[in-house]
């Protein structure tokens, strides 16, 4: 699932149909009472603890025992949820002070499967971490995804890109490894040149004929790069963390990178003392301190790191995060050349500088969320074995929230008042906010739309009309599962996303009275060759409901190929609502999906684009033919030399000429009696009857 982009798409665009059928007008007040009753619940603060120690003195624990401190007061009455089961298997609930096990009502205890999600930060992996990295996550993935644990992979590289998951099958991951381990695109070389940026610093820094001013430029741009990097991959792996959105506790993510810091650039600071840059900007007479701005641009990404650390908390995700360049020294990295410490100008910086920032960094992203870090070359086995004792035996500490902020971070701590008991848990929470819940629920939606459960049931389709100036255009139709009860209201929209870009977006809000009125979403956009996807996600407001599907598709490139044929979309006429720009119809041609049946008693249209190759010459002929129960043979279609350089084909199907059975409609391209391209779409038609959907039904 490639995800170069993945936009917020804030459905807030207020609209109704205007008479749709079983449509309602717009009204100051709630419709009509239908039936349907929203509850609201608690959504409670919870903590995951992870205990070790003498399984005799676990099975002992109870609620009393945990001491929950959040804000640095007491909380009373916590409710402790046991995810592992006790030493006799048997489910036990730690009630909360004064309420007997028996009566608890805490939520039922079981044993959970985990959730490990593999990532691979490729701008912050030396050469040496990249393939140590893949190397370890290969010997992994068996010790960790087992007994009903599930993982996730992710690399970010050139394109931010979900290889595999959430499986349980371990074979599907190893095989997304060796995928990746060979990708040319999940390569990234801003970590592999780090020491060749710190040097040519140094060496205009030692440049005897005033070189400290461009130095310092130089070390300024470098560290803003380093910035911009750190940003980008802190955004990426909060979309990443979307993945685990829905996921019970306990979850993990394994975070592979070696110099990702927290003060990006900060190093390139150390190498200019504070008396040199102060006489640099004295001899400069320049009212810009250079120091200060550095100083200031590392602390901020101290700042943008913090967030992320929100995220998890908010997530109850754990990082478990990997230096994966092996053993490290103060001479440095073994994948680098570093040298033991750099003199310049009365200033020098260790040359392990680099490599303790970058281990700190991974320490504290660990310690804030209850994980670990493993630097210096720790085995495969002993990260299993850490790892899988740390979810052996997670407890749920739930409480009510109620006066706590919400939306931002707030220290917790857990502790066991009796002895012989590890404690790990993470330091913050964060309790959300309604609203904030449902955007990452929307968010989650989109990043998450290609394995959602709810794919099969939303409709996306692309109906190929053309080509100008280089580009494809095509009409996007999206449409959620017609709601099978009354008084729907609808926030659907979608983006489009080629060749690492979102090129185009659209989003409405649709209200229908009636059960079984389609709701259907237009745009007509344009896309340059190659692959695209098309990401739709739709929530019906009064009960919650997220449907949500990853489309993907190609437009030929025709530098290359001699002629092609675009994708093949069968539509067919229904009643309901439809919404193109400011244009809204009752009714209108819809794209049956290929995994729906056809109505053999409605017509339907075979629309496709033809298009000649840039080195082709002669003229063309385009045939079609409709095989089945029917046969059905289309008139040619003669493309003569010079015509332009695409061509919409339209076959219409009168209602009533096929019979229920399966079709194949094919497209065939020639030049003379040389076949140039050739494309089919297969449909299975329908036996006669009533059809939900307006117009289509499942098969």
């Amino acid at each position: 699932m490639r995800k170069p982009v993945v936009p917020i798409l804030l459905l807030t665009l207020a609209f109704s149909f205007p008479q749709v059928p079983g449509g309602k007008e717009p009204e100051p007040e709630r419709p009509a009472d239908s039936g349907f009753v929203e509850k609201a619940g608690t959504h409670l603060g919870q903590i995951d603890v992870s205990l070790s120690g003498d399984p005799a003195v676990l099975d002992s624990r109870r609620a009393e025992d945990f001491e929950v401190r959040v804000l640095q007061r007491i909380v009373e009455g916590a409710i402790v949820d046991r995810v592992c089961a006790p030493d006799d298997s048997r489910p036990q609930a730690l009630a909360p002070p004064g309420i007997p096990a028996s009566a608890s009502p805490s939520i039922e205890s079981r044993t959970r499967p985990a959730t490990h999600l593999f990532y691979f930060d490729q701008p912050h992996l030396t050469m040496a971490g990249r393939q140590r990295a893949i190397d370890l996550a290969r010997e992994m993935i068996p010790g960790l995804v087992r007994d009903g644990n599930r993982g996730i992979l992710v690399s970010d590289g050139q394109r931010f890109e979900t290889l595999a998951g959430p499986t349980s099958d371990a074979a599907e991951l190893v095989a997304a490894l060796d995928r990746l381990e060979n990708d040319p695109t999940q390569w990234d070389s801003f970590s592999y040149l780090e020491e060749s940026r710190v040097s040519e610093v140094l060496d205009i820094l030692n440049d005897r004929m005033g070189g400290l001013t461009m130095a310092i430029a130089r070390a300024r741009s470098f560290q803003t790069e380093e910035a911009w990097h750190l940003e980008k991959s802190i955004a990426h792996v909060k979309i990443a963390l979307q993945a685990l959105a829905d996921a019970e506790p306990p979850k993990a993510l394994l975070y592979f990178a070696d110099t990702l810091r927290s003060k990006p650039g900060d190093h390139y600071l150390q190498m200019f003392s504070t008396t040199l840059l102060r006489e640099q900007r004295a001899v400069l007479k320049s009212p810009v301190d250079i120091g200060y701005q550095m100083r200031n641009d590392a602390a901020f990404g101290e700042l943008s790191l913090d967030r992320l650390l929100n995220e998890a908390a908010a997530r109850g995700v754990r990082f478990y995060t990997v230096e994966a360049q092996g053993l490290t020294s103060s001479l440095g990295a073994s994948s680098v050349s570093l040298r033991g410490s750099y003199g310049a100008n009365n200033a020098t910086i260790p040359g392990s500088v680099r490599i303790r920032q970058a281990q700190d960094t991974l320490g504290s992203m660990a310690a804030e969320t209850g994980g670990r870090a493993f630097l210096n070359g720790v085995s495969a086995d002993r990260m299993i074995g850490r790892i899988e004792s740390d979810l052996a035996c997670v407890f749920l500490v739930s409480f009510d929230p109620a006066g706590l902020p919400q939306d931002e971070p707030i220290p917790v701590a857990v502790k066991v008042r009796k002895p012989g008991v590890e404690v790990r848990s993470r330091g913050r929470l964060v309790i959300e906010s309604a609203s904030a819940r449902q955007e990452k629920r929307l968010l989650s939606a989109f990043v998450n739309a290609r394995a959602s459960a709810s794919a099969s049931s939303m409709g996306v389709a692309v109906v190929p009309t053309g080509m100008k100036d280089g580009k494809f255009s095509g009409l996007v139709q999206v449409s959620p599962p017609a709601s099978p009860y009354p008084d729907a209201d609808w926030d659907i929209g979608f983006s489009v996303v080629g060749r690492e870009k979102v090129r185009d977006e659209a989003s409405m809000r649709a209200s229908v009275a009636s059960p079984g009125v389609p709701l259907v979403l237009e745009r007509e956009t344009t896309f340059p060759p190659g692959p695209f996807e098309v990401v739709a996600v739709a929530r019906e407001t009064s009960t919650g409901q997220i449907v949500s599907r990853q489309f993907e598709g190609a437009w030929p490139d025709l530098r290359i190929d001699p002629a092609a044929v675009g994708p093949i979309v069968l539509l067919q006429p229904v009643e309901g609502g439809f919404r193109r720009d400011e244009e809204v119809r009752t009714s209108g041609p819809l794209a049956v999906d290929e995994r729906q049946a056809v109505r053999g008693d409605l017509p339907g249209a075979l629309v496709s684009l033809v298009c000649r190759g840039a080195r082709t010459r002669g003229d063309l002929r385009v045939e079609r033919l409709l095989s089945g129960e029917t046969t059905l043979e289309f008139d040619p279609i003669e493309i003569e030399s010079g015509e332009e350089t695409c061509v919409q084909t339209r076959d219409l199907v009168r209602a009533g000429t096929l019979g229920a059975g399966e079709f194949t409609y094919e497209i065939r391209v020639l030049e003379g009696k040389r076949l140039l391209a050739r494309r089919e779409r297969r449909f299975h038609v329908g036996e006669p009857g009533p059809a939900a959907g307006g117009g289509l039904r499942a098969e």
